[in-house]
């Protein structure tokens, strides 16, 4: 068969941009997942909807996808589970002034956010010690949603504008001509298409690494646990600690959700793609931690911990753009984390540089794989990779 466009990798990043191909009439095209659609890394997000970025292009794209996903039955046709539970961004001395920087370059944009002292942080999130606590952002509108029934509204809804979505589906091979990829070798039948996406987070490398375009990408693992949640500890918000590096998620009325921040404990690699068990041993730190934070959890029990796995990039933004290697193919991988809160702007993004060469509305090369080359690359502002 043929394709105007294949689209590699079914969880919210592939289906956004099927969504966004489809909605603007890009022609034939076809996403190929090699599993279930949005049964990958995509289902094990946190799926945390925040604003606080320090760099004012990511700001406004966050910005952008936060508009879709709270309204996203208006915007696209199908829910999105956005709960509006409100965001708090916790820093201690030494990342106080970079906190008020990157304040200010939010509200610049048009975010809803500010800063609170430690004791009215007391009052917006009961039970809480601000030992070490120099000051808090508070976006009141952020909170987190549903990853599969997103990514299943985004897929929906490309189907409807006639994408054709193949589930079951494994790349084994290509076939190369001229510097493109001429035909895409599957476990059913070969594809011919003028352009390729690569949305296949981890397995970027695994599939695309054969013909020569391996991508900057390390696998990186995240343990994520849950604590039952007391009305003492009323763990309201999402919380995101970065003197003590932990993020905590209201996942329900009765557990609390949490995972680490450390740099140290986010670098740590693995070497394939492949689904990982939790590690006691990596959770109960963490835990210790939120129990300093929130002394009530101290005699509560850790449950239901597992493990994912984030594609990061050296300065832990994503890869979207042309390849520098392959002429037709096209990458949206290297999501670091924030691949799911950033999906709906990234499809816009993608269809724009599919269908008219480039994309309007960020600066040229911002996330081309070429900027670790040339020293263009993002700094993260405190450290913390997936908070760039």
């Amino acid at each position: 068969m043929r394709a105007d466009i294949v689209i590699i990798g079914g969880g919210s990043t592939g289906a956004s941009i099927a969504h966004s191909l489809a909605k603007n009439n890009a022609g034939r095209i076809v996403l190929l997942e090699k599993s279930r659609i949005a049964s990958g890394m995509t289902a094990l997000s946190g799926a945390i909807v925040r604003l606080h970025y320090s760099v004012p292009t990511l700001v406004s794209l966050a910005l952008t996808s936060w508009k879709i996903l709270k309204d996203m039955e208006v915007n696209v046709g199908g829910p999105s589970g956005f709960k509006g539970c409100g965001v708090i961004t916790a820093v201690g001395e030494r990342d106080l002034q970079k906190l008020e920087s990157n304040v200010s370059i939010q509200r610049q944009v048009g975010v809803n956010t500010g800063i609170v002292t430690p004791e009215e942080l007391k009052d917006l999130q009961p039970g809480v010690d601000v030992e070490g606590i120099s000051a808090a952002a508070f976006e009141p509108d952020s909170g987190y949603a549903d990853p599969q029934l997103t990514t299943q509204s985004f897929a929906k809804k490309a189907v409807e504008l006639g994408c054709e979505i193949r589930e079951n589906t494994e790349i084994v091979g290509f076939e190369l001509r001229d510097g493109s990829i001429s035909k895409i070798k599957t476990n059913t039948e070969p594809i011919e298409a003028s352009k390729i996406v690569n949305a296949s987070g981890i397995w970027s490398n695994q599939i695309f690494g054969k013909i020569g375009a391996a991508l900057p990408i390390m696998l990186s693992k995240m343990d994520v646990a849950y604590i039952k949640r007391t009305p003492q500890a009323n763990a309201e918000h999402v919380f995101m600690d970065l003197q003590y590096g932990f993020v905590t998620k209201p996942e329900s009325a009765t557990r609390i959700q949490f995972g680490s921040l450390s740099p140290k404990a986010m670098s740590k690699s693995v070497p394939a793609p492949e689904m990982l068990l939790g590690d006691m041993d990596e959770i109960s730190p963490i835990a210790e931690n939120i129990i300093r934070r929130f002394p009530a959890l101290a005699h509560e029990e850790l449950f239901s911990n597992y493990a994912g796995l984030y594609d990061v990039t050296p300065d832990w933004n994503p890869i979207i753009g042309c390849s520098a290697k392959i002429k037709n193919l096209y990458h949206a991988v290297g999501m670091s984390g924030h691949g799911f809160k950033l999906s709906p702007s990234i499809g816009m993004i993608m269809s724009e540089i599919l269908l008219k060469g480039k994309c309007s509305f960020i600066p040229d090369d911002f996330f081309a794989e070429g900027r670790f080359e040339s020293g263009n690359e993002s700094k993260p502002t405190y450290g913390f990779g997936v908070l760039s």
